[in-house]
């Protein structure tokens, strides 16, 4: 014995179209905090002299974030480390070099930049990352 399919009620419509405007509404909200956020950001640049403890640090979609306030490309590349990282790749091309970049150093470390100057140096207990700061030229 076959069941017949529910009717499609008038409250369903409704509390369906109360459903989409609410998840509408929080995606806007959301959307918007998530602006405010990146724009608060300090992008370091070139001409900035810098001496901070990074206690919090993480990627966020090809952005590296420093403690809430500060920001640098994600693939900002390490020019030289005491620490050896391996490359995680799952396929890499045969005989290519693996170059690892500032989204693989954790938190805590410190950070130094000297003003007018391209090199980022990062320590981290006994570890010591010079890294290449990248310079958008548009």
């Amino acid at each position: 014995m076959m069941t017949r399919p529910k009717k499609v009620t008038t409250m369903n419509v409704i509390w369906l179209i109360g459903v989409a405007v609410a998840g509408f509404i929080m995606f806007r909200a959301s959307n918007k905090q998530q602006k405010e956020f990146y724009s608060s950001l300090v992008e370091i640049s070139y001409s900035e002299n810098l001496n901070i403890n990074v206690i919090k640090a993480y990627n966020e979609h090809g952005t590296y974030i420093l403690n809430d306030k500060y920001h640098l490309k994600g693939r900002t590349p390490l020019l030289y480390t005491t620490k050896k990282f391996e490359d995680g790749a799952l396929f890499s091309v045969y005989e290519s070099v693996y170059i690892p970049s500032v989204d693989r150093i954790e938190a805590p470390f410190s950070l130094k930049k000297k003003a007018n100057n391209d090199t980022l140096y990062l320590t981290q207990g006994i570890d010591t990352f010079m890294l290449k700061l990248l310079i958008d030229t548009h």
